[in-house]
Parts: C-alpha cells; structure tokens; sequence
C-alpha cells in the first residue's frame, strides 16, 4: 500500500546559484526522506502568444537545450513541462541525487 504525502519545497530566490549573469541556469540543493539533491532550473521561452499556456518549450540559453531535451526523454513527457516562475523568469525544475 502506498501513501501520498503531499508537501511543498520553496526555494527562496536568493538561494540560487546562477551559471552567469543572465541567469539561465541556477542550482540549490534540497533533501528528499534524507536523500540530498541537486535541484537545477534552466530558463525557458515559448509561451503561446496569449500566455496562457507553451507552444513550444525552448531553452533560453542554446548551450542549455540538450539537457533539456535530454530531461523531457526521459522522462517520458508527451506535453510541455510546467514550469516555476523566478524573479518572473519561466523555468523548469529537474531534482537529481548526488552521486
């Protein structure tokens, strides 16, 4: 029997460490049932003209873009990723354990 627990994670903004200056990619990390994780977030861009949802989930960094790809294969997405806003930026999360 499984249980579902829900919980939030809020990560506040100045717990990021940006990449660059531009900030398309930040990192934190969190801990999961004790289990320690890098939380990542790449910026991303394609909103539908009215905002209201993605047309087109696109890295706003190039150099980013093959990790993203990589991410939605596997995980098995067959729409667009939801996303989080940061300092009214659009990203999207990818939680992995250390190694």
């Amino acid at each position: 029997m499984s249980t579902t627990i829900a919980g939030a994670i809020r990560v506040p903004d100045s717990e990021w460490e940006w990449d660059n200056e531009a900030r398309n990619r930040g990192l934190t990390t969190i801990t999961v049932n004790g289990l320690p994780m890098y939380l990542q977030a790449i910026e991303v861009t394609g909103r539908d003209p009215d905002g209201t949802g993605w047309a087109e989930i696109q890295a706003a960094d190039a150099q980013y873009q093959e990790e993203l790809d990589f991410v939605y294969l596997v995980g098995g997405a067959d729409s667009p990723f939801g996303t989080v806003q940061i300092e009214g930026r659009d990203y999207v999360l990818v939680a992995t354990p250390f190694c």
